[in-house]
């Protein structure tokens, strides 16, 4: 049977969230009533499919004890208090062959440098930062 694709997300229709940003997450979450619907806490997130996008709040977190958000089509906006690294070693570890430690020495023996993609065949996982200020492990 076709896969069907899916037409809508979970997300806020509202012209001012088509484009998300690190610093309008900061702004509007628990601030904008309108994103409260789309508000979840999941501590056992694991990447997958649906996720769309993924910000690191590490340094500073968002509403003083979220580290990561995550767009997702299906869950919409994902509070996590996991970084953004842990919920990459999780996903490595359930969905990756040999998880993230037998890739690295993969891309070690093969002597790859830098490991901006994460590809799965359907899906490919990179990092905005990678490209512009170098590895974001």
């Amino acid at each position: 049977m076709p896969q069907t694709k899916q037409t809508s997300w979970n997300l806020p229709q509202d012209p001012k969230y088509h484009d998300w940003s690190k610093a309008l997450l900061q702004a509007q979450i628990g601030q904008d009533p309108q994103l409260d619907p789309y508000l979840v806490c999941n501590a056992d997130y694991l990447i997958n499919l649906d996720t769309i996008a993924i910000y690191e709040f590490q340094k500073e977190p968002l509403l003083g004890k979220y580290k990561s958000v995550i767009l997702d089509a299906k869950q919409g906006i994902v509070l996590s208090k996991r970084s953004t690294c842990a919920l990459f070693t999780a996903y490595g570890r359930q969905c990756l062959l040999g998880g993230i430690e037998f890739q690295r020495e993969l891309a070690s023996k093969l002597q790859l440098q830098s490991q901006c993609v994460i590809a799965t065949g359907k899906v490919a996982f990179f990092s905005m930062h990678t490209y512009t200020a170098g590895n974001n492990d």
